[in-house]
């Protein structure tokens, strides 16, 4: 059901799996406006941040524009860069300019995901004056946690990746070893 409020999603999406991909359903169920902030926008090219802010935007333009087209036409997707800063107010102040720079709705809510024991989420609870909708962790047999960091390994060491990534992913994926084989070779560990 959908609600009046814009749902935000932040992450870094430095490979995009199937547990964000299930939050940007559930954000895209659940309301009109959807604002993604991609995170480390500002980064370099290295082994933690292998692709540009351009890069993850073209994955998740192309994921969100399927979920739009299965689960809300309606849905108005933005996905903006956020820079990353050594200090946890200017970052969340960064994170209030972008998203009230581009909507009018007052009524926010965060999505994500809360991963038991992943200090990485801290971020979730910056943002006391808006809502909070979380999925659960998303399981896949055989793979005990879905992790961008061991995607990225088993991608740059050319090792199979398991089925925890979309056909938009992969596709990106094969098409940037071909374009990019000297950038990605540099990863090669």
């Amino acid at each position: 059901m959908k609600n009046n409020n814009t749902y935000v999603y932040i992450g870094r999406f430095q490979i995009p799996h199937l547990g964000h991909e299930a939050v940007m359903e559930h954000a895209i169920k659940s309301s009109n406006e959807v604002i993604i902030l991609i995170g480390s926008a500002n980064s370099i090219r290295d082994s933690k941040n292998p692709f540009t802010y351009e890069e993850r935007k073209e994955i998740l333009t192309n994921i969100t524009n399927r979920l739009c087209k299965q689960y809300n036409p309606q849905a108005n997707v933005i996905i903006l860069p956020l820079n990353d800063f050594n200090d946890d107010n200017r970052w969340t102040a960064e994170v209030y300019d972008l998203i009230y720079s581009h909507t009018k709705n007052k009524n926010i809510t965060i999505t994500g995901c809360q991963k038991s024991g992943d200090v990485s989420t801290f971020y979730l609870d910056l943002f006391p004056d808006w809502k909070q909708d979380f999925i659960k962790e998303v399981k896949i047999s055989g793979f005990d946690v879905i992790s961008s960091t061991k995607i990225r390994e088993l991608y740059f060491n050319n090792q199979e990746i398991p089925q925890v990534i979309s056909l938009d992913t992969l596709h990106f994926l094969d098409c940037f070893k071909i374009k990019n084989l000297h950038i990605f070779n540099s990863f090669n560990n």
